[in-house]
């Protein structure tokens, strides 16, 4: 147990950070072409200038964990995830990183809805709940829907 925090450290923010380092190193190094050969399943969705974006993504996923880690009370917990989701739409509908301009508007709502579902967890009032819950879902797995079909 006492050794989790340094796994957590390492894990948590050391690939992130390796993976970062990785990407722009070899990007100077060798050319966006060559980074974008070698590395397609990291950097191949996202526009030549957003080629880090997936690190953003690993943040998000970060902020998550530790929101859920660090605070003890699940409605507090839950509106930090919120924020982050939120902070997570308010960037991907301003920079639209994705080559692909439908995965940008499909990657808002997915995070959105997300939010929706994590709003709706920690409402008092049982109808509100019901509403952003269910309503969230449906919208997660109409965007699930969405992706698969525009990736076929």
């Amino acid at each position: 147990a006492e050794y989790m925090g340094v796994f957590a450290a390492v894990y948590g923010l050391g690939i992130p950070v390796l993976v970062a380092g990785l990407l722009t190193s070899v990007r100077r190094g060798a050319g966006p072409i060559a980074l974008a050969v070698r590395w397609s399943m990291l950097v191949g969705r996202y526009r030549d200038s957003w080629y880090f974006f997936e690190v953003l993504v690993m943040a998000r996923k970060l902020a998550v964990v530790l929101c859920v880690s660090v605070w003890r009370d699940p409605r507090v917990a839950g509106l930090f995830i919120m924020f982050a989701l939120m902070g997570a739409v308010t960037n991907i509908a301003r920079v639209k990183p994705y080559a692909e301009i439908s995965h940008s508007h499909l990657d808002t709502f997915a995070c959105g809805a997300a939010a929706s579902v994590i709003a709706g967890g920690i409402m008092a009032d049982w109808r509100l709940r019901n509403a952003l819950v269910i309503g969230g879902l449906i919208v997660s797995v109409l965007a699930i829907a969405s992706a698969v079909v525009l990736d076929v």
